[in-house]
């Protein structure tokens, strides 16, 4: 099966950033795009341009000290999450502002 360009793709982002303010940014930024499952890990349904735009904005964000981290699962792969304490991920179309 081969992916069109506007298919969304789930995607894991977290990150771990000492400083309070980058740390706000980034937060703001993937919020942007998708839903805060745990402190600083996210789900986000991303197309391939999506990914791209916001892992360049995530990474202008970042200082070396900082790690970030994304990881695109595959459709099959998404629909095996399990999760406790919440519904699995969400499809929701997003708004950026």
């Amino acid at each position: 099966m081969s992916r069109t360009p506007g298919q969304r793709r789930l995607e894991v982002v977290a990150y771990d950033c000492p400083d309070d303010r980058r740390r706000a940014r980034l937060a703001n930024a993937l919020l942007s795009y998708g839903a805060r499952i745990q402190g600083s890990v996210y789900e986000l349904w991303l197309t391939r341009r999506d990914r791209e735009t916001l892992w360049h904005a995530l990474r202008r964000l970042c200082q070396p000290e900082d790690l970030l981290r994304s990881y695109t699962l595959c459709a099959e792969c998404a629909r095996d999450i399990r999760a406790h304490g919440s519904g699995p991920p969400e499809d929701v179309d997003t708004f950026i502002v």
